[in-house]
């Protein structure tokens, strides 16, 4: 759908045709500029590789040109890709209750419609399982999550990561799974704020940060690329831990 955007003089030769998108579409998101493999986090764009030689680069997060969200629609960008090659998608936005203390949803944004267990680890969240009811047909994946699978021999499971969760408020959340899976939120970080620092968050050296994170340009971001490939370090091989779902080895 084409809406036309109307300059001073009216809807003539000086208009720009812009895309209204509605729930459930994708559309170019381009990023030229791009070094490496990068993908959307809350902290901003990452990137890895390429011309980031002393570690990961951050940049703003690109919205898709000329292309905005339908207001009455509720939702919001996910996006995945590098490149030229980057797509966003319009999906629901969560549905959110909220106290003076904290939010709560029912409807957290999960990797597809399967079975999951979540949680969330200094901002970002991890979830496994993913299977789903015998003889029904999975519905599309949700962009933006990095997936893979456990290393572990006798029974693998399936696990996902999200940099870019949707939350409310400044404060930690936490999954609840009795009687439903739950994501509940706090709205404030609270006089001492969160310590160490999540993803996201402003930090001044690498010490704020929690683990697995790193302070670049100003913000705890993620040190590595989510290999998506362990749930616990029983996962791991030997000497090494599970940190923010990447098997990490311990010592230099």
């Amino acid at each position: 759908m084409l809406a036309c955007a109307i300059a001073a003089t009216g809807c003539g030769s000086e208009a720009v045709a812009e895309r209204v998108v509605r729930l459930g579409d994708a559309v170019g998101a381009p990023v030229p500029t791009d070094t490496g493999r990068c993908l959307d986090t809350v902290a901003g764009r990452l990137c890895f590789g390429g011309s980031c030689t002393d570690g990961p680069c951050l940049a703003p997060v690109e919205p898709p040109a000329g292309a905005h969200l339908d207001p009455t629609s509720g939702a919001r960008w996910r996006c995945e890709g590098t490149g030229l090659d980057r797509r966003c998608t319009a999906v629901r936005a969560v549905p959110w209750r909220c106290d003076e203390r904290t939010c709560e949803t029912t409807m957290p944004e999960l990797p597809d419609d399967g079975e999951w267990e979540c949680a969330e680890l200094s901002g970002v969240v991890v979830c496994r399982g993913g299977e789903g009811p015998a003889g029904v047909r999975p519905g599309p994946p949700m962009p933006g999550w990095i997936c893979g699978a456990t290393r572990t021999r006798d029974e693998p499971r399936r696990i996902c990561v999200d940099p870019w969760p949707a939350r409310v408020g400044e404060g930690s959340c936490r999954f609840e799974h009795e009687g439903g899976l739950r994501r509940i939120c706090a709205r404030d970080r609270g006089a001492e704020g969160e310590s160490p620092a999540p993803l996201g968050a402003r930090c001044a050296r690498e010490a704020e940060c929690a683990e697995g994170l790193r302070c670049v340009a100003g913000r705890c971001v993620l040190a590595r690329w989510p290999a998506a490939e362990c749930w616990t370090g029983r996962d791991c091989p030997p000497g090494s831990r599970c940190v923010l779902a990447s098997c990490v080895r311990d010592g230099p």
